[in-house]
């Protein structure tokens, strides 16, 4: 029984010192949180500064590093921001549209509380853009543009309910400048601002751009817009340049592009690539500036592609694809090859049969001009040979019209053996024609003109007709000498 006393007197004292323990700890070990906790906006239109100050009484930790824990979020969101530091501020963006909450409280390192965790309670604080104006008079689809890495472009539409007199102002800043500037450079419709042209940006890659689109009126306030991006991640670039498309294979196609033009590092893109074969299309990407394509089939009678490019993730977190380049094909030239194989050779054999056709009718058309000109120039022969002279013919009349004249007796008396030969051949060409005398007006005979002669006239070719006749001279001797003779006409014979 006095053993059973004993344990039960034990393990009482036991409980008491233990608990007593306790208390003394948490007695020792209690922190304050931190004083003078605060939210500072700056003006820069989205960044915010925390401040605060070291909590009381921390004689008993002059050689612990006291640490804070600072939590932080946009009112309405569901995910914390945590961060634990040292330091007595810290700063971030925030959409000022919405407000903000934050809360921080004080950590002692696990060395100065014997491996414990001790924390103080929690220190708040929030902060809030004071409401001006009707929200249905922000503005609406705001868009920012980098293009090519190298000028940006905002636009928007004006929001509801907008009187003529308002108008909206754009503001920005990034880390770099000293204030929130204005925007110089407005995009104007109807004398309203509904974008902007951002100068130079120098050095505002890789942190937080912030813009404020706000408005003025003499009726009613508008309502203040925020928005907060960073550069590198709204770039649009140019598309690729230069496509080209090899066989390099029965089943192999190599796609080529130059990359775009610019200020962006060549590492920095990637490609996206829509194939087309035939009816069938799909999509692939690559960070090289080619791709080789297994075809489905061989029988692929075209094969086109289009690409454009966009940063990829080793150069910005997001980006805005570029425009599609022009569709470049290849199409399979086999047919053509055949075709031109076959075609070559016969149009050459046409080309061969229409030449020599052509020359074998006009060798015949020279002899029959050279024909119809030996039958002139002898006729002529005959005729100044029996008359005596050139200058007893008549003068010629070569108009259509068709008088009334008389003809010389000798040429034209039914006497004559030469009667038909020379009605035949009335109201022909003048000599000048023929080339043969300078007496262009004389006429044969007034008879009305045969049809056949006209048409003989018509195809005369005096210098045509000197060559026959220099080739002819034996044949003028020959019709002297059978010519019977004949003389002159009497003078004052009418014609």
């Amino acid at each position: 029984m006095a053993f059973i006393c004993l344990d039960i007197r034990c393990i009482c004292i036991f409980l008491m010192y233990t608990a007593f323990g306790y208390a003394l700890s948490d007695t020792e070990i209690k922190v304050n949180p931190p004083q003078d906790f605060q939210i500072v906006d700056p003006g820069y239109l989205g960044c915010l500064y925390f401040q605060w100050q070291p909590p009381l009484s921390l004689n008993d930790f002059k050689e612990c590093t006291i640490e804070y824990e600072l939590k932080y979020r946009n009112i309405g969101s569901e995910i914390w921001k945590t961060i634990i530091t040292k330091n007595l501020h810290y700063k971030d963006g925030f959409d000022l549209n919405e407000g903000i909450e934050a809360k921080i409280h004080t950590l002692l390192p696990w060395k100065c509380t014997n491996g414990s965790k001790v924390q103080s309670s929690w220190s708040e604080a929030t902060y809030r853009i004071p409401r001006q104006g009707n929200p249905e008079t922000k503005i609406q689809d705001m868009d920012c543009i980098y293009h090519n890495w190298e000028y940006l472009l905002c636009s928007w539409k004006a929001g509801m309910g907008v009187h003529l007199d308002d108008n909206y102002n754009l503001f920005y800043w990034y880390e770099g400048l000293d204030h929130a500037l204005q925007c110089v450079d407005y995009i104007k419709v109807k004398g309203k601002n509904i974008g902007c042209r951002f100068p130079y940006l120098k050095s505002a890659d890789y942190t937080d751009f912030y813009i404020c689109v706000n408005g003025s009126s003499e009726s009613k306030p508008i309502r203040a817009s925020y928005f907060s991006f960073q550069l590198q991640n709204i770039v649009k670039p140019l598309p690729p340049e230069h496509l080209s498309v090899t066989m390099t294979s029965p089943y192999e196609i190599n796609m080529k592009w130059n990359t775009p033009r610019g200020p962006i590092p060549v590492k920095c893109f990637i490609y996206e690539i829509e194939f087309t074969e035939d009816d069938i299309t799909w999509v692939t990407t690559t960070v090289e500036n080619e791709v080789n394509i297994t075809r489905t089939t061989n029988d692929s009678q075209q094969l086109c592609f289009i690409v454009r490019s966009k940063l990829n993730i080793y150069c910005a977190d997001d980006g805005i694809w570029s425009e599609w380049t022009e569709e470049n094909c290849w199409q399979d030239d086999r047919w053509k090859k055949i075709l031109m194989f076959f075609m070559l050779p016969l149009g050459f054999a046409s080309a061969l049969v229409f030449l020599m056709s052509y020359l074998i009718l006009y060798e015949k058309e020279v002899a029959q001009n050279m024909q119809k000109d030996i039958y002139k120039v002898f006729y002529y022969l005959y005729i100044k040979h029996t008359s005596g002279t050139s200058k007893h013919l008549g003068r010629l009349d070569v108009s259509e019209r068709r008088p009334t004249a008389r003809c010389h007796p000798g040429l034209c008396s039914p006497s004559r053996p030469i009667k038909t030969f020379v009605r035949r051949c009335q109201d022909q060409v003048g000599l000048a024609q023929l080339g043969l005398s300078g007496h262009s007006k004389t006429r044969i005979c007034a008879a009305p003109r045969p049809k056949e002669v006209t048409k003989l006239a018509s195809t005369d070719r005096p210098s045509r007709a000197l060559q026959t006749l220099t080739a002819l001279r034996g044949v003028w001797a020959a019709a002297i000498l059978l010519a019977p003779p004949h003389p002159p006409p009497p003078k004052g014979a009418a014609f």
